[in-house]
């Protein structure tokens, strides 16, 4: 008698199991399910969002969205505006020094293109480099820090139509 009930128990585990992993299937086919419709709807969001814009320039009333984003503040059209080398020494050290390549994203107002406004712009970052120890811009959050200090140097430098400080090249030794 005890061997049938033993027979018997060993006879339901693999049903158990088979049942349970038929069930772990099951649940992740829906989730996976879940999932696609939740990005294709998102997706078809971004697509309608982006064929309003297309048509409102197709119809010419580009004109009347850029009256308004003037109006809220927003700029319309950004330049890129690449900076030659700077070479800099870092505060407290004579031996180390710090050169940046940097490129601006000016919005197209900004008459950045000349060479006044470049090197004014320059020498204004360069002169905040100069303030900058070594320990600051080491390791990835000081290379953060510095992006986004140069950031907002360049737009106090410029009035505010820098939208971005791209750094191409940094080399401190």
């Amino acid at each position: 008698m005890a061997d049938e009930e033993e027979k018997s128990a060993d006879q339901k585990k693999p049903d158990s199991v088979f049942g349970f992993l038929i069930a772990l299937v099951v649940v992740s086919v829906v989730a996976v399910g879940a999932g696609w419709f939740v990005v294709e709807q998102l997706a078809a969001t971004q697509i309608s969002d982006d064929m309003k814009e297309t048509h409102s320039v197709k119809d010419g009333s580009q004109g009347e969205e850029t009256e308004h984003e003037e109006e809220e503040g927003k700029h319309v059209g950004t330049s890129v505006i690449v900076l030659d080398p700077l070479i800099v020494d870092l505060q407290n050290s004579q031996r180390s020094w710090i050169r940046l390549e940097l490129a601006i994203v000016a919005y197209a107002e900004a008459e950045l293109d000349d060479e006044e406004n470049k090197l004014r712009l320059a020498n204004d970052i360069a002169a905040f480099v100069r303030t900058l120890s070594i320990q600051q811009i080491s390791g990835p959050s000081g290379n953060l820090h510095l992006r986004e200090d140069l950031l907002d140097r360049a737009r106090l430098s410029t009035d505010g139509f820098v939208e971005e400080v791209l750094i191409t090249s940094m080399v401190v030794e």
